[in-house]
């Protein structure tokens, strides 16, 4: 049987994944409706801050930037802990997704948020109806409630394994089983 998918969960890539955009990737799901699904890759860092997309902002707001995912590359998106950031979307209690861009650019100049409280995505993951569904059936990915912990943790390096591990049982083996079945 199929988990129900809502947002605000999170997606385990099984471990061998042979699409390489998502090996071991943690998404977490942001939007699920009938015209599709929405996510965002927490753990495919880039080598960006604040100052290169914004100039004459706060150059010491350094939060960290990921790739979203393979669709929508020249878009932004973003996680956060601002819940009066009119239009942000709650995904989970106390995390919210997207909003009023112009006024979280004030606040970032006014230094009014953490950069610690918020993190910033080139692109997204997307799938058509049903797609999520039948992927998850093949076993393309495990659901598991996300936390605020997980998804604000700056050990993105070590995500999947850590989420994977605290699954419990199976999940623990697969949490070590090495990147290719060839080196096992």
């Amino acid at each position: 049987m199929t988990p129900s998918l809502h947002p605000g969960q999170f997606l385990l890539a099984e471990p061998f994944l042979p699409d390489v955009s998502f090996q071991r990737s943690v998404l977490l799901l942001c939007e699920h409706n009938t015209d599709g699904s929405i996510g965002l890759i927490m753990n495919q860092s880039l080598k960006m801050k604040w100052s290169d997309i914004q100039e004459d902002n706060n150059p010491n707001f350094d939060s960290q930037f990921y790739l979203g995912g393979p669709v929508g590359n020249d878009t932004l998106h973003f996680i956060h802990k601002i819940a009066d950031l009119p239009d942000a979307v709650e995904i989970i209690p106390g995390v919210y997704w997207n909003g009023d861009f112009d006024e979280l650019r004030n606040r970032i100049h006014t230094k009014k948020i953490f950069a610690s409280h918020i993190k910033f995505f080139l692109g997204y993951s997307a799938w058509y109806p049903d797609q999520l569904e039948d992927e998850i059936k093949e076993s393309t990915w495990v659901t598991t409630p996300a936390t605020a912990s997980y998804i604000f943790s700056a050990d993105t390096k070590n995500l999947w394994r850590d989420i994977m591990q605290s699954l419990g049982g199976e999940y623990t083996s697969l949490a070590n089983a090495p990147a290719s079945p060839l080196f096992n």
